[in-house]
């Protein structure tokens, strides 16, 4: 089902149900009935690929069920059988003969002494067609072709054979632009045939190159394919080359005179098409001028005045279907300027000879001349010597008037040039004028800083500037600087041209400096002192850099850390550095001659650090620190090697091996421990003492070759190390076997125990393997040792007289072979018959309750003496004394669950003879269970999902948990990862709440936790997780989901699921 919501589907995708179902115990007399779930994959299946049907019963007691499951095709018939596994429940059938179109399948259970036989619901399984491939060519009928020329195209289909001719219709595109449709005809006769789509000529394709492909529709027996593409090129359709000439008249031309440009179009080539027709183009310098129609005789006409210059003209032709379009070379058409009216310049003044500092007026007038008439415009300069005075407007009668009181004393030459205009030409005139001087003219010095304040090393200049009527100063000045502790008076310093003069130091103290102004005077101007100008020189700001000898650096290495006080002033700061490692002091140091200041250091740890120098400041630079940017100075862990001996190689089975382990390493001493190993085995771990030793005892190592490494942990300053393998040798251990008899002498028939003690010098190791008993080189019988290396046989069948008896060990791999010394056994004659009966104290027994066996041994005559001898089964659980009253009882607890056949043998002695009870069927029992107590069983009763979803969309999973248990399920909890290829988007659940990762969160780090506090039974709980799909077409997304509770929950296998989702490419809605 798809929804669209801001051009976004939003799809249901999966439905996990969890049940939380109380197993009960079935009765004795009652089955249960069965649910039988069928599932299928794939669904839907291409015909003939083999299709897997499951099909399961829902546990509801105790063992899982078991019996046969048989499946049904649409019609009632049989598609196989198949068994339950016993371990899951489920019986699993592969099926690859159905038929095309959609089956509905069943399963149906057997029954078993749990459940009663049962039906699955119908699954429908949909078998698709198979279609067989197709391969599709096309080609054109004319490529390239020209422009309106009709293109036929023609598509072939080629598919293996078939008793079936393609059908169905082809496509064809330019690029994605549709140029019509065929349909798929079969051409051909005899073995050679061919199918083939042919679209009828076309004539709309446009000039250049067309990307042409065809697409096959497919049809029920044969799939669609898109064949590869043909670049179909259409070309112009070739025309006559021309060439155009360009002509002027006049050229040059004057100003405002009309110029007229033909251009005549023509061409070499013979054409029946005859003159060009069309239009020409005429530009100057690329700006178009007009455009103009061809005539009969093939020229275009324009006229036009330009502007005064140089014009480049061409005329460009834009051809027709016929002829080529052409330029014309390009045409320099020259304009001229008209002539100009002469004119005469005339220049007076006020005062030919004034005193300087008077204000004077001069007067330029222009006049045409040569019979000229008119008034001249424009603009006149003034100039003394080579200084504009002025530049001033003619007004209506001619004339321009400047007022000036700013000529020096002296001799001037003032010029006065009339620009001209468009009509008349231009002209100048000089006039000589004298300026006498003043005498004792009053002045005023002020004095000014470059700036202020300032700073210390910094260069500062002073300017005084000394002013008077009449003209410029000249002379001296004399600066006094004053401070606190001193007071300085320069040189003279001579006044430039314009009364200015500038004193530049950079040697001022820092704080308050009075500057004044002494000006001199000259033969015109009086001297003056300027007012008192405080300069405040402040502390010079400081830039602190610090450096380090070594980064990164190893654990425990000398590190010199170098800051560097720096300002842009003249100058070297002076005073204290301190450093910080973060907000911790690590040392401080006086700065030398050069700013530097060093501090040395070999105790930092591994890892980053943050290295601040903070410079203090002295009386004229300004404290600074690097705390802005920090050096990240990298302490890197040292490297160790470990080394391993040992103390005696090679070695037996159990000799006491030591092995020692040093770690050394140039940055100090190591901590930690370290951990010696087999192979895959640990055999131990131990901590290094302080002189990075440790030791480890070992002697529980097998017989061979071990290969033994020993492996340092590392700690903060040290990295982890491994030495090289130790190839430890194991000798196998020498024994000893040692052989008694439970009866020495024994009468004839008495029944013997030979017990045989193999024991070795090899530590906790104990002997495994077998012992042979021997009576004169003959086997009498063999056992396997048992835990305390002793091995017993039962023998009753030895004849009267002396027997030598040996035990053989066989040794194992950590034991050598070994023999025991001879024991003589001697056998008599026995005279008294005897009779043997067993009784138990529990039958039916406890597990792990003790239990009294009791043999009775009688005879015709006087008591029997001896020993009795327990067996189960025909294996010794053990021996007791017969007594007085006849009677031989033994204690036991170990017997384990189920029936013992149990046995008395009456040893005989020198009077009587032995004698063997009849068998006692001894019956152990488990303890009577406790009553059940109220569980919980979690269980996954189906999964539905559509399988199939789009990148971009949203998928909506909703999980529902039943609790369908005799009691309630406390604590429920769901856990859902995030599928790896989504982000997450929403989450809610019916009751409790639910921890949800942050929106947008992906796969990698989100998972989604829901949890309600008691689930009552026969409640429904659901979670709704909405995700979004970021995974790309031809990808899987794999949702894996869980529950658990806190009530008893026996059954455990059906508490996850996992659903898996394919991505395919979008599609149009």
């Amino acid at each position: 089902m798809r929804f669209s919501a801001h051009s976004r589907s939003i799809r249901i995708l999966t439905t996990i149900v969890f049940l939380a179902v109380g197993i009960l115990a079935p009765t004795a007399s009652s089955q249960v009935s069965s649910v039988v779930t069928l599932l299928a994959s794939p669904n839907p299946a291409a015909h003939g690929v083999p299709v897997t049907l499951t099909a399961g019963v829902l546990q509801k007691v105790t063992p899982e069920a078991t019996g046969t499951m048989i499946f049904y095709d649409t019609d009632g018939s049989q598609l196989g059988t198949a068994d339950l596994d016993s371990s899951t429940g489920a019986a699993t059938l592969i099926v690859s003969t159905l038929a095309t179109g959609k089956h509905s399948l069943t399963a149906s259970y057997s029954g078993d002494s749990n459940y009663l036989p049962g039906t699955s619901q119908p699954l429908t399984e949909t078998i698709l067609a198979a279609q067989t491939p197709t391969v599709t060519s096309v080609s054109s009928s004319l490529n390239p072709s020209t422009v309106g020329a009709g293109v036929a195209f023609t598509a072939t289909i080629e598919a293996a054979s078939s008793t079936r001719n393609p059908t169905g219709q082809v496509t064809f595109y330019d690029d994605v632009t549709v140029l019509g449709t065929a349909p798929v005809v079969t051409e051909g006769t005899g073995s050679e045939f061919f199918h083939r789509a042919h679209l009828p000529a076309i004539t709309s394709l446009t000039l250049g190159s067309h990307p042409i492909t065809a697409v096959y529709s497919g049809d029920s027996s044969y799939a669609g394919s898109t064949s590869a593409v043909l670049n179909q090129v259409v070309q112009p359709i070739p025309v006559s080359p021309t060439t155009t000439a360009l002509s002027s008249n006049p050229n040059p031309s004057i100003s405002g005179q009309s110029i007229t440009f033909t251009a005549i179009v023509s061409s070499a080539v013979s054409s029946s098409s005859g003159i060009p027709t069309g239009t020409v183009q005429f530009t100057d310098n690329g700006v178009v001028l007009a455009v103009v129609d061809l005539d009969s005789t093939g020229q275009a006409v324009f006229s036009t005045s330009l502007t005064v210059g140089t014009h480049t003209i061409v005329a460009s032709y834009s051809g027709d279907s016929n002829f080529a379009e052409s330029s014309s070379p390009p045409l320099n058409q020259q304009v001229l300027p008209p002539p100009l009216v002469p004119t005469s310049a005339a220049l007076t003044s006020s005062d030919p000879q004034p005193t300087s500092g008077e204000l004077i007026t001069l007067t330029a007038t222009v006049t045409p001349t040569s019979g000229g008439n008119g008034i001249p415009t424009g603009t006149v300069t003034f100039q003394d010597g080579s200084t504009t005075l002025d530049v001033i407007t003619l007004d209506q009668n001619g004339a321009a008037t400047l007022s000036t009181a700013s000529l020096s004393v002296g001799a001037h030459t003032i010029l006065a040039s009339y620009s001209g205009d468009s009509v008349f030409a231009a002209s100048s005139a000089t006039l000589s004028l004298v300026v006498n001087p003043p005498s004792n003219v009053p002045t005023q010095t002020v004095v000014g800083p470059s700036v202020n304040p300032s700073m210390y090393g910094s260069s500062v200049s002073f300017t005084a500037l000394v002013t008077g009527d009449g003209g410029t100063p000249t002379g001296t000045i004399i600066f006094t600087l004053s401070s606190a502790a001193s007071s300085v008076t320069t040189a003279p310093v001579s006044l430039d041209s314009s009364g200015q003069a500038v004193f530049t130091t950079a040697a001022l103290p820092t704080g308050l400096v009075s500057v004044v102004a002494v000006y001199s005077g000259d033969t015109m101007f009086a001297g003056s002192t300027s007012a008192t100008l405080n300069e405040t020189i402040n502390q010079a700001p400081t830039m602190t850099a610090v450096v380090s000898s070594a980064n990164p650096a190893t654990v425990g290495t000398s590190i010199n850390f170098t800051a560097t006080v720096m300002s842009g002033t003249s100058g070297t700061p002076t005073g204290s550095v301190t450093f910080q490692d973060g907000t911790s002091n690590i040392g401080s140091a006086n700065l030398d001659g050069n700013g530097k200041a060093q501090v040395t250091l070999s105790t930092l740890s591994p890892g980053p650090h943050n290295i601040v120098a903070s410079y203090l400041g002295d009386i004229n630079f300004l404290p600074s620190d690097n705390s802005s940017s920090p050096l990240v100075e990298t302490v890197n862990q040292a490297t160790t090697t470990t080394a391993l001996t040992s103390s005696l190689n090679p070695a037996a089975v159990g000799a006491p091996v030591t092995f020692s382990i040093s770690v050394t390493s140039t940055g100090g001493t190591p901590t930690g421990s370290v951990t010696l190993q087999d192979g895959a085995s640990t055999l131990g771990s131990a901590v290094l003492n302080g002189s990075a030793q440790a030791q480890l005892t070992i002697s529980q190592l097998n017989a061979g070759s071990h290969s033994i490494v020993a492996s340092y942990s590392g700690d903060a300053n040290f990295q982890v190390s491994t030495s090289t393998s130790l190839v430890e040798t194991v000798n196998q251990a020498s024994t000893v076997t040692t052989l008694v008899s439970s009866i020495n002498p024994a009468s004839a028939g008495a029944q013997l125990i030979f017990t045989a003690s193999i024991s070795s010098s090899a530590g906790t190791l104990t002997p495994t393997g077998s012992v042979n008993f021997l009576d004169g080189g003959a086997s009498i019988g063999s056992a396997v040792l048992s835990g305390n290396g002793q091995a017993q046989v039962a023998v009753s069948t030895l004849a009267v007289g002396s027997h030598t008896v040996v035990a053989s060990y066989s040794g194992d791999t950590n034991f050598q072979t070994s023999v025991s010394a001879p024991l003589v056994e001697v056998i008599n004659p026995a005279t008294i018959a005897t009779a043997t009966t067993l009784a138990s104290s529990a039958n039916p027994a406890i597990l792990n309750s003790p239990i009294t066996f009791t043999a009775t041994v009688t005879s015709s005559s006087d008591r029997p003496t001896g020993s009795v001898i327990f067996q189960d089964g025909g294996s010794p659980i053990g021996s007791a004394t017969v007594h007085l009253s006849g009677h031989a009882r033994l204690t036991i607890d170990s017997l384990s669950v189920g029936s013992h056949s149990i046995t008395a043998v009456y040893s005989g002695n020198g009077n009587f003879q032995p004698s063997l009870s009849a068998p006692l069927i001894e019956t152990v029992e488990l303890p009577a269970p406790p009553p059940p107590a109220a569980t919980a069983n979690l269980a996954i009763a189906g999964i539905e999902s559509d399988k199939n979803v789009e990148p971009g969309e949203l998928l909506v999973y909703v999980v529902t948990v039943i609790n369908a248990g005799p009691g309630a399920a406390n604590g429920v909890n769901l856990s859902d990862i995030l599928p790896d290829g989504t982000t997450f988007v929403s989450a809610r659940a019916t009751l409790g709440s639910c921890t949800s990762p942050a929106i947008g969160v992906n796969s990698r780090i989100g998972t989604l936790q829901c949890n309600v506090g008691s689930l009552a039974k026969s409640a429904r709980w659901s979670v709704f997780l909405t995700v979004r799909v970021t995974a790309k077409p031809g990808s899987t997304l794999s949702n894996n989901v869980s529950v658990t509770s806190s009530t008893s929950n026996p059954n455990r296998r059906n508490t996850s699921a996992t659903v898996v989702t394919r991505v395919l490419a979008r599609r149009s809605d």
